[in-house]
């Protein structure tokens, strides 16, 4: 049985050459990777490094298809972390992390424009993080400051 929204899933859920998705049952979950390998089969891709939160779902993808790290995977073990896009996504648990590197020393125009380009959010789950640090950096660009100059008021 092929996944209804398979083909349209292949266009709003890649992100370079990485499919990411959600659906809300196992059964709709190996349905889904059975569908998107047969279509993209057609068109000669072949997808890898899958992982799932599911073992039922990882039982239908072949083992040298799997994720490196999944290829023995056992859920019970402790969290594995996977990354991509700059997020860290828990298999185990399916919650999200994220690192942000906080730059020591002191606030210059490059120091905080750097520091505010360095959190990637792009399902949008850090979005008031990054719009305040985007406002930061819209208050301080008119104000004339050199790239390394110190900005001590803005």
């Amino acid at each position: 049985m092929q996944h209804p929204q398979a083909a349209d899933r292949t266009v709003t859920r890649f992100y370079v050459d990485d499919y990411l998705d959600s659906v809300d049952t196992e059964s709709e979950g190996r349905e889904l990777v059975n569908s998107l390998n047969s279509l993209l089969t057609a068109g000669r891709f072949h997808l890898t490094k899958w992982t799932s939160t599911s073992e039922r779902v990882l039982q239908d993808i072949s083992p040298e298809d799997r994720c490196d790290e999944t290829r023995d995977l056992d859920l019970d073990d402790e969290a594995q972390w996977k990354k991509t896009l700059g997020v860290h996504w828990c298999v185990q648990d399916d919650q999200f992390r994220f690192k942000v590197r906080i730059v020591k020393g002191e606030n210059t125009k490059r120091s905080i424009l750097s520091s505010a380009s360095a959190v990637f959010s792009p399902l949008g789950i850090l979005a008031s993080f990054t719009i305040r640090a985007k406002r930061i950096i819209q208050k301080i660009w008119p104000g004339g400051w050199d790239w390394d100059e110190v900005i001590t008021d803005a």
